[in-house]
This record gives C-alpha cells, sequence and structure tokens, in this order.
C-alpha cells in the first residue's frame, strides 16, 4: 500500500509539472494570437486608407485631364 502510494504522489508530481508547461505554452500561444490579431486590425485600417488615396489620386488625375 506505501509502495502504491508513494508511486500515486510521484505520478502525480509528473502530471502537475506538466500541466504547468502546457499552462504556460497556451499563455506564449495567446499572448502570440493577440498580437497577430492587434497586426491585422492595423492593417485592414492601412489597406483602407491606401483605398481612399487611391480614389482621390484617381480624382486630382480626372481633373487634371479635364483643365488640360
Amino acid at each position: 500500500i506505501v509502495a502504491t502510494l508513494t508511486s500515486n504522489k510521484a505520478h502525480d508530481k509528473v502530471i502537475d509539472e506538466r500541466m504547468k508547461f502546457m499552462s504556460e505554452q497556451i499563455k506564449d500561444l495567446s499572448t502570440k494570437v493577440e498580437k497577430h490579431n492587434e497586426f491585422n486590425d492595423r492593417l485592414i485600417i492601412v489597406e483602407q486608407s491606401v483605398k481612399s488615396a487611391h480614389k482621390r489620386l484617381d480624382m486630382i488625375a480626372k481633373e487634371d485631364k479635364k483643365n488640360e
């Protein structure tokens, strides 16, 4: 019985260590996902700005052709 209890405690310790390691990995992945999402949000804003700038440039080019 004592050997079984000792074995179970050792097994529980290994499980606890693995759980801590997995928890750290999950935190790291969560941080990376958060950074990726922030980057994606900024990229969408930049794309919208570029699209707007292209429209303005097209309008200016049309006005220049009219004035020639």
